[in-house]
């Protein structure tokens, strides 16, 4: 899934409206793996994951 910069402000406001433990990595390409500072662990427990799946495709998630 390409990343238009529309799509990165969707996933930053996201994530930072589940705040919590869990580190974020964004894999990039076949090879690449960005891990997002701490100010961007979230909270993969309440409903974060459903609404990437619908942000991102529910293939994107790992």
């Amino acid at each position: 899934h390409r990343l238009d910069d529309r799509t990165v402000t969707e996933l930053k406001v996201l994530i930072e409206r589940f705040p919590g433990e869990s580190q974020v990595f964004l894999h990039i390409g076949e090879d690449k793996v960005l891990r997002l500072p701490d100010q961007f662990c979230c909270d993969v427990t309440g409903g974060l994951v459903g609404e990437l799946r619908v942000l991102l495709g529910p293939g994107a998630l790992v």
